[in-house]
């Protein structure tokens, strides 16, 4: 295995000031292809395997253990993290009819929210104990409705309108992978192309302070 490749303090900077990081791991050639084609295969012919769509899907282990993905991981959780149980591939169907840009903001805003910590509530933590690693096998432009964040809500309580109106798209080729503060108010995308959008969501903790 490669060795990890830590944050610059640059993008450690940018990570504590916006919440997020975007960036392509480094993997074997034609694997976003195939998981996005078993991905479809799942989603299409079985419910949402939920926790287990990684022991379904094992290719994307190739994505997880990435020399950026593990040297972020360990930059911002430290070297001892622990891989959190629960994951779950976020599908995002077409939209049946076209909406409009008002329509497609409404949208937006309405979905908007912070994760929740089960079973204990929603507890809101500005030193980082849980990181979220968001995948996307396909390419991502604005119109195929990627995860959408609001930059430095990790440090608020819940969102205001103020902060739901400054969404902003995580765009990019397949392959793409954010890393996030936990507590980063976001919302899915309107996906207006005539695919599947599949987001596949890990979670990562701290083990030691």
């Amino acid at each position: 295995m490669d060795e990890p490749i830590l944050l610059t303090d640059e993008e450690i900077q940018e990570f504590l000031v916006t919440g997020f990081l975007v960036f392509q791991p480094s993997v074997p050639d034609g694997i976003h292809e195939t998981i996005y084609n078993r991905l479809n295969e799942i989603i299409d012919e079985e419910p949402n395997p939920g926790n287990n769509i990684l022991p379904r899907v094992p290719e994307m282990r190739h994505i997880l253990n990435s020399p950026e993905v593990r040297g972020a991981l360990i930059s911002v959780l430290g070297p001892d993290y622990l891989e959190h149980p629960h994951r779950y591939c976020h599908p995002v169907r077409p939209v049946e009819e076209p909406l409009s840009e008002a329509e497609t903001e409404a949208k937006l805003i309405k979905g908007c929210h912070q994760d929740g910590y089960t079973p204990l509530g929603h507890p809101r933590q500005h030193y980082l104990r849980y990181a979220r690693v968001m995948y996307y096998p396909q390419d991502s432009p604005v119109e195929a409705g990627p995860t959408h964040v609001i930059p430095g809500t990790q440090f608020n309580k819940g969102l205001t309108d103020e902060d739901k109106a400054r969404l902003i798209p995580l765009t990019g080729k397949a392959g793409t992978v954010s890393i996030s503060h936990f507590d980063i108010g976001h919302a899915a995308g309107v996906n207006s192309v005539p695919r599947f959008r599949h987001m596949i969501k890990f979670l990562y903790l701290r083990a030691s302070e």
